[in-house]
């Protein structure tokens, strides 16, 4: 039979149905057929760098651009996309920037190349927020009943109060409850507390965002919602991440973080035997961090100085977070635990002043962690304690905020779930590929 010009493969939409498990195949051969491919056309793939064909198991080019030359296929072979760059990942980066003349907040997404994607929300005004110096956290929130942006975020100075604010579409700043001993942790729209017991409470901040009511969490039966020690008496600290309240009771538990698990209600306590941690005064904060792709949490501590801080790392995270029992608490011990003061010579010195929220930290999706230093600079420190940025500005809503002494600048950076991502309207790019050659047979 004579050779024949043909279109050897054609898809316009290839993505991550195809290529998720990291390889799809295109052309196969039998032992009476071959190709040779002249042309290739591609539409999409710019970003995609780890991308390309593979024949019989060799890599023969990438499908960044398009390409001309001869690409013979022979009788009883496989033409197959390989890729590393699916599953794609995205993440959420939540930014802040606060002092006396301006209030400044950022929540944006980034795909797995830092570029940033879909819609972001910015909000800026030239004047304080109130109680902007014991500010601990932040979040964006949608009000569910007709999609207005507010700002929530907790305050806590450095022992027995604690507040929850709102700030409205039209900026205006009120207050929703003030507690004592009970801080808040902000977690998927809604703000979690101790309820000056043993129960968890929760506050739907989507569905009501002005609310002062904070009711007890219903987890579907779980338990009778009662998790002791509880936050009750002096320098409790608290912070929801990762689908989870951590917290620290007192000034008492210098070894010990206790977690409730938000989707569940599961009780945890994640012992530290090495390397005690200062949770009262100045010394007043933590943060969880996760390797996402090694599967580990690593907990941050400071110690009786503000240049020395703690590593605490736990093994297996995805099993932890799977626990589903009644056990009060399940106790996790750490695998390893190191200290380290290394990355302030060049950093800068961790800020842990009178003001607690100067010594928050954030987190990003690897393990390591962010945190304010003693020159009003934002310091991005890897899980192995090298110092990957320092960020003295950023911009928001087309204002550029430069921090200094007496600000507080942070951020907090997680890999979002494929519901998360679907509900920003995030998916993996299709891209398209067409093959010209001639076929034998």
């Amino acid at each position: 039979m004579a050779d024949t010009l043909e279109s050897v493969y054609l898809n316009t939409s290839l993505g991550a149905t195809e290529l998720d498990d990291g390889e799809h195949t295109i052309v196969t051969t039998d032992s009476a057929t071959r190709y040779v491919i002249k042309d290739m056309y591609v539409n999409g793939t710019t970003d995609l760098t780890g991308t390309y064909l593979e024949l019989n198991g060799f890599n023969v080019g990438s499908i960044a651009k398009n390409a001309t030359g001869s690409l013979i296929i022979p009788p009883s072979s496989t033409l197959k996309i390989k890729s590393t760059d699916y599953p794609y990942s995205f993440y959420s980066n939540v930014e802040y920037a606060l002092s006396n003349i301006y209030t400044g907040f950022k929540e944006s997404y980034t795909n797995s190349k830092g570029t940033q994607v879909g819609s972001s929300f910015e909000y800026y005004q030239s004047t304080q927020i109130s109680n902007y110096a014991n500010v601990t956290d932040m979040a964006h929130t949608v009000q569910t009943s007709n999609g207005n942006d507010f700002l929530h975020y907790a305050a806590s100075d450095q022992n027995s109060s604690q507040q929850l604010y709102y700030v409205s579409p039209t900026g205006t700043n009120s207050q929703n409850l003030a507690t004592s001993y009970r801080p808040f942790g902000l977690w998927g729209g809604k703000a979690w507390v101790m309820s000056g017991g043993t129960a968890l409470n929760v506050m739907d901040l989507e569905a009501s965002p002005t609310t002062s009511s904070d009711p007890s969490a219903n987890f579907g039966g779980q338990k009778s919602n009662s998790y002791n020690p509880y936050t009750t008496s002096s320098y409790p600290r608290a912070r929801a991440a990762h689908g989870f309240y951590f917290y620290t009771p007192s000034s008492g538990y210098t070894s010990d973080l206790y977690g409730i698990n938000l989707t569940n209600g599961s009780f945890h306590k994640f012992q530290c035997a090495t390397y005690a941690w200062t949770m009262s005064s100045n010394y007043a904060n933590f943060v969880v961090s996760i390797d996402e792709e090694n599967d580990k949490m690593y907990l941050y501590t400071p110690t009786n100085s503000n240049t020395v801080l703690n590593q605490h790392v736990f093994d297996n995270w995805s099993n932890i977070v799977a626990i589903d029992n009644t056990s009060n608490p399940n106790t996790h011990n750490s695998a390893s635990a190191n200290q380290d003061s290394s990355h302030t010579s060049s950093g800068g010195a961790h800020w842990i002043s009178s003001a607690v929220s100067r010594g928050t930290m954030g987190y990003d999706p690897y393990g390591g962690f962010f945190y304010f230093n003693t020159s009003g600079e934002r310091v991005h420190v890897d899980k192995s304690w090298n110092v990957l940025e320092k960020t003295s500005s950023f911009v928001v809503a087309g204002n550029t905020i430069s921090t200094g002494g007496g600000h507080i600048f942070m951020k907090k950076q997680k890999l979002l779930t494929s519901a998360e991502a679907t509900a920003a309207s995030l998916s993996a790019p299709t891209f398209g590929i067409q093959l010209l050659g001639v076929k034998s047979v």
